[in-house]
């Protein structure tokens, strides 16, 4: 699993074993409201689960601030 945050550049990499949870109790206890644009029928939809993943490996990169560097080339 990877996930990164575009406004500072952070980013994770989770390697590990997931499983699919499917438990209406667990889906209802972490349902939130913006997941109903991708599931209308809130946490009953059919295509609606939870991943549980335990790691095995997990990598954090923070590469500190981004230069952007123009080049002009002279011919």
């Amino acid at each position: 699993m990877f996930v990164d945050d575009p406004n500072d550049q952070t980013n994770a990499s989770i390697i590990g074993k997931a499983q699919i949870i499917t438990d209406g109790k667990l889906k209802k206890k972490f349902w939130q409201e913006p997941f109903g644009f991708f599931f209308p029928g809130g946490p009953t939809h059919p295509d609606y689960c939870l991943l549980k993943i335990v790691p095995r490996k997990v990598e954090y990169l923070n590469p500190g601030p981004v230069f952007h560097q123009n080049r002009i080339r002279v011919v």
